[in-house]
């Protein structure tokens, strides 16, 4: 489920309504914890939700604005020893008409 909603993000400018359902398809996964008000890398507020992977010694981090709902950050963190694995923070997001 992390990797699906950073891809998402990541490759396409989510529209409001889309976000608002990613929030929601989220909040009914099981595993899912909400951390509350976080501060990213960047320095952004944020709001946070945890999913931890005893299995594969990992936790998923999701970072979203709080006024906006979308994605600013993600990481995985490997538990034992407790590093960062990978992090990725989405700076802007826009759109572009296509040419065709």
């Amino acid at each position: 489920m992390h990797k699906g909603v950073s891809t998402v993000y990541r490759r396409y400018a989510v529209p409001r309504q889309t976000r608002a359902e990613i929030l929601r398809i989220l909040a009914d996964v099981p595993g899912y914890l909400w951390r509350g008000a976080v501060t990213d890398r960047a320095g952004r507020p944020g709001l946070a939700i945890t999913f931890d992977d005893p299995q594969h010694n990992q936790q998923n981090l999701l970072i979203f604005d709080p006024k906006t709902g979308a994605l600013i950050a993600d990481e995985l963190l490997t538990l034992k020893p407790k590093r960062i694995s990978t992090y990725g923070m989405i700076l802007a997001t826009d759109r572009t008409t296509g040419t065709g």
